[in-house]
C-alpha cells in the first residue's frame, strides 16, 4: 500500500482542476486514496426503463422510476411561485406518460422537440390522468441509438460539488486509482 508521502493528491488526477480541488478538499479527500475509500451511499438502476402501462403500478412502492419514450409534445411555463416548468408528452410501445422538469429550466427549456427519444428517471406523480414522473435525470437518445442503461453510483456530495462530477472524476481515473490502491486486503477466496 502506498503511503501518504508517495500518495497520488487528488489534483494530480484527469479531470480535477482547481476548483475541483478545493472541492474534493471541502470533502476530505486529498489523495487519490482517498477518493477510491469514499464509497457511494447508494446507486441507481438505470437499465430497465419501465413500460408506460406499468407505471401506476409502480407508484406505491415510492422509488424512482425508469422510462423511454418519445416526445409527443411539450409545453413551456411558469407556476404560481415563478418556477419554470417543463412538461413533454410521451409515447411508448405501450402507452402514454408525461414527463415533468421543475425550476430547472435553464438546463432543459427550449431542449426538447417533438419526436426526440429520451430517457426518463424520476418520481411518479400520482394522478387521475396519465402517469406523470416528476424527472431528476434525462438522457436524449440519438436516431437510432439503443438504449444501454447503467447502475450508477451515488455519491454524497456538497452543493456545488454534485454526485456526478464525483462519479466522472471516479470514472475518468478507475485504473489508475486501481492500480495505484495496491494489494487488496481481502483475500482472492472471498
Amino acid at each position: 500500500m502506498p503511503d501518504r508521502e508517495r500518495a497520488v493528491a487528488i489534483g494530480d488526477l484527469d479531470g480535477v482542476g482547481p476548483r475541483s480541488e478545493t472541492l474534493f478538499r471541502g470533502l476530505k479527500i486529498e489523495t487519490a486514496r482517498d477518493l477510491l475509500e469514499y464509497f457511494p451511499f447508494r446507486y441507481e438502476d438505470l437499465r430497465e426503463p419501465t413500460p408506460s402501462t406499468e407505471l401506476f403500478a409502480r407508484a406505491s412502492d415510492d422509488r424512482d422510476v425508469n422510462a423511454l419514450g418519445v416526445v409527443t409534445g411539450v409545453s413551456e411555463r411558469r407556476g404560481r411561485s415563478g418556477i419554470e416548468i417543463v412538461e413533454a408528452r410521451m409515447r411508448d410501445e405501450s402507452g402514454a406518460f408525461v414527463a415533468k422538469w421543475f425550476g430547472r429550466g435553464r438546463y432543459v427549456m427550449g431542449r426538447f422537440h417533438e419526436g426526440m427519444r429520451l430517457f426518463v428517471r424520476g418520481r411518479l406523480e400520482r394522478t387521475l390522468g396519465e402517469p406523470a414522473i416528476n424527472v431528476t435525470h434525462h438522457r436524449v437518445l440519438g436516431p437510432g441509438e439503443r438504449y444501454r442503461g447503467e447502475v450508477v453510483p451515488v455519491y454524497r456530495g456538497s452543493k456545488d460539488f454534485t454526485s456526478r462530477k464525483i462519479a466522472a472524476v471516479v470514472k475518468k481515473n478507475l485504473a489508475r486509482l486501481l492500480r495505484d490502491a495496491g494489494r487488496d486486503p481481502l483475500p482472492a477466496s472471498v
